[in-house]
């Protein structure tokens, strides 16, 4: 950890090597979502909650660890996998991004605790920025305090890419592997593999490196063979 010029900690991301480099606001197709992407490369000025809420599989993950990407000061949290704990100490952060929030909803403690940080970061001018799979005005909250306030948050709608932009994704995740995938392996893909975008990439990587240990091309063929279709 180390100081910057404001006097606050710099946090630095955790993050497995190629996650981090993939997770960027460039990697990201934005289909729909062009007016959130933008509000989340230029922020406003000041404290700010921001919510994202959408089916999985449709970028929230990526949009959170892109905004920490823009930030040296940041710290991305998987409430899935960390409790409130590990909130403590990051009040001083100029960016928090909390990753599917509602595992950490509907009991008091925990909500106390993310009530507590929510005040401290509102204090500091920072920006908490959350994910869900719903809107907080469909969410039950313990606390009633911090359901106010979260219902409060800028809430945008992460909307999944039509096909044509699934297909975009595709080719230009294929492309940076050093891949070229024929169309009609893509329209393949996209109909014969789950829909959301995290799926179809950890497809291709499994396509990738079959590639790479059998020395083949990948053909539709070849893609029904490791994928077991």
């Amino acid at each position: 950890m180390q100081a910057n010029k404001g006097g606050r900690a710099t946090q630095q991301l955790a993050l497995p090597f190629e996650l981090r480099k993939r997770s960027t606001f460039e990697r990201f197709v934005a289909g729909e979502n062009g007016e959130l992407v933008e509000r989340l490369k230029a922020p406003r000025q000041g404290a700010e909650a921001i919510w994202l809420f959408g089916t999985p599989g449709v970028g929230k993950t990526h949009l959170l660890l892109a905004l920490c990407q823009r930030h040296a000061n940041s710290a991305y949290i998987p409430a899935g996998d960390l409790a409130p704990t590990a909130l403590d100490g990051r009040a001083r952060i100029d960016v928090v991004a909390i990753d599917d929030v509602p595992r950490w909803l509907g009991e008091r403690r925990s909500e106390i605790a993310l009530f507590d940080f929510y005040n401290n970061m509102r204090a500091g001018g920072a920006l908490l920025a959350l994910s869900a799979d719903r809107s907080p005005l469909e969410l039950e909250f313990a606390l009633a305090d911090l359901g106010s306030r979260m219902r409060a948050a800028a809430c945008y709608h992460v909307a999944p890419l039509a096909d044509c932009d699934k297909a975009r994704l595709l080719c230009a995740a294929a492309h940076e592997r050093g891949l070229v995938l024929g169309d009609e392996v893509v329209r393949f893909l996209l109909s014969h593999v789950g829909r959301g975008q995290g799926e179809l990439l950890n497809t291709l990587d499994r396509l990738d490196c079959s590639s790479l240990a059998t020395q083949r091309r990948i053909t539709i063929p070849f893609a029904k063979e490791v994928l077991c279709l």
